[in-house]
């Protein structure tokens, strides 16, 4: 389940009542739920309706482990392909 729809359904809103509330499109809203889209890519001020109307921080809605997974993979990738010096890089 992701960030969103738990916060969500914790506060009691439907993904409709969600959609009216903050403006953002109720099908953005579905796809960040079920992750056919990147939340973590969202424009800022999606993210500020949302997290207004949930009574939360951005940083609540965001899905932070998989930013760390794609931080940590990149970091890889890099050692990998430049040695120590691409862990700094």
């Amino acid at each position: 389940m992701s960030n969103l729809k738990d916060i969500r359904t914790q506060r009691g809103y439907s993904q409709r009542q969600l959609a009216e509330l903050s403006g953002v499109n109720l099908r953005m809203i579905q796809y960040y739920e079920q992750g056919v889209k990147d939340i973590n890519l969202a424009q800022g001020i999606t993210l500020y309706k949302l997290a207004q109307v949930l009574e939360c921080n951005i940083e609540d809605i965001l899905e932070l482990s998989e930013i760390k997974r794609n931080a940590e993979a990149l970091a890889e990738y890099r050692t990998k392909k430049y040695g120590e010096r691409g862990k700094d890089s």
